[in-house]
């Protein structure tokens, strides 16, 4: 039930890249040779482009990530799905607040290029953002 559980969120994640498929072949040896650097025991990794950049989705250990590059190899973001109970507490504390009775549909972390990182959490239909405090931002 788990793998199910994680093969279901890993398609979602491909799904929410919003990129054309492209296979590894097709993918510039920068990209694939500082993907492979940084991730070398990542499984079942799936390729995709958007109109510049290209994005990753795969397996490193049980969380299903997603990493989008330039063409010349360098990482702009970084999203890593997670459980809820390891969101900083101050995220549960304002959804709780805020909107009560509602549970956390997709919950992730995310690092940008300079290496910051924030954690968006979708309640309703709604995205919102938290510093790697717990401190609300914006929603989306």
């Amino acid at each position: 039930m788990k793998k199910l559980f994680l093969l279901l969120l890993l398609a979602a994640f491909v799904i929410n890249v919003q990129a054309q498929k492209c296979k590894a072949k097709d993918v510039p040896p920068a990209v694939t040779n500082a993907f492979n650097k940084e991730y070398p025991n990542a499984k079942k990794c799936y390729w995709g482009k958007d109109s510049i950049n290209y994005q990753v989705a795969f397996y490193a250990g049980k969380a299903p990530i997603s990493v989008t590059y330039a063409a010349a190899g360098s990482r702009i973001i970084t999203e890593m799905q997670m459980p809820v109970e390891d969101l900083p507490q101050g995220i549960a504390d304002y959804v709780q607040k805020n909107y009560p009775g509602e549970i956390f549909r997709d919950v992730a972390q995310i690092t940008d290029a300079a290496g910051i990182i924030t954690y968006e959490v979708q309640v309703k239909d709604i995205d919102l953002v938290f510093d790697a405090k717990g401190n609300f931002l914006r929603s989306l």
